[in-house]
């Protein structure tokens, strides 16, 4: 709901996000007052580095808010990439170790076993089963916080109004 505030708040930066607009910046700063190598280079590159700033700005910040009745996870303030995840619905909540070649790979994909938002350079994420068959895992380098939180709700029995 708008105006709401939550009850848990975690903000996780991500380095790979910044590395993404620095890199977006540099290309669109060569292509626009250095003289390209081929003829039609430059006017492909400057709608690339804008996806590649883009990208990178959407990818910059993970918000892990926990309200009074659900979980939203979601990249950027308000980016588009989101999931929300009602208690009531929670059947299981684990922390694991995120595998060293997925470890880097910053922003949001399928992975095994579920939605998999991550910032980049996190070692612990919070797995979440709920529904009949979904479920999530939110890097964070508070895992053992966000698991005591999502526990405690859950265990609280949280009921509609």
């Amino acid at each position: 709901m708008i105006g709401e505030t939550p009850i848990y708040q975690r903000e996780e930066k991500s380095r790979m996000g910044i590395m993404l607009i620095a890199i977006g910046v540099i290309l669109i700063f060569g292509a626009l007052f250095f003289p390209p190598l081929e003829k039609n280079t430059s006017p492909m590159l400057i709608p690339v580095s804008a996806v590649v700033i883009v990208i990178g700005y959407l990818t910059s910040r993970l918000y892990i808010l926990g309200y009074f009745d659900r979980l939203v996870v979601r990249f950027g303030k308000f980016g588009p990439l989101k999931v929300t995840v009602p208690y009531p619905g929670i059947r299981k909540v684990e922390i694991m170790k995120i595998p060293f070649i997925m470890k880097w790979q910053a922003g949001l994909r399928v992975s095994f076993g579920g939605w998999f938002f991550n910032p980049g350079g996190m070692q612990d994420a919070v797995r979440i089963e709920y529904g009949k068959h979904k479920a999530v895992i939110i890097g964070t380098s508070k895992a053992s916080d966000l698991k005591s939180f999502l526990e405690q709700r859950v265990a609280q029995g949280v009921k509609f109004s």
